[in-house]
């Protein structure tokens, strides 16, 4: 894997930044206990340079997604605690104080509704 694929790399999704930051990490633990290529110090900077800038993005568009939730409707704060917080439905159910069906129902919507856009 070329060194420059970590620097021009675009996202289409909240999932695929979660999945390269994954994968960057995983990257750099392999390379740290491996280091037998020459390459290894160049990727090693690359990944050290690149995590940052991914986790600062994934952070940003959490709090937005939060900030947003909060100032909108329960349902969207039902959907950024399942799906941000990945917590589950009677922890949800805890914190807004609806009950867990009612949970399932809107996460199920919501389900619904994006795979019908996509």
């Amino acid at each position: 894997m070329s060194v420059s694929k970590f620097t021009y790399k675009t996202f289409q999704s909240y999932n695929e930044i979660k999945d390269e930051i994954g994968y960057l990490e995983l990257r750099e633990y392999v390379l740290k206990n491996l280091n037998t290529r020459g390459n290894t110090l160049k990727e090693l900077k690359s990944i050290h340079e690149r995590l940052p800038e991914l986790r600062k993005v994934l952070s940003t568009i959490e709090s937005k997604i939060e900030e947003f939730s909060k100032e909108n409707d329960k349902q969207y704060q039902v959907l950024f605690l399942k799906i941000i917080k990945r917590k589950s439905y009677y922890q949800i159910a805890s914190e807004v104080d609806y009950s867990v069906r009612h949970i399932q129902r809107i996460c199920t919507e919501f389900k619904r509704a994006t795979k019908a856009v996509a």
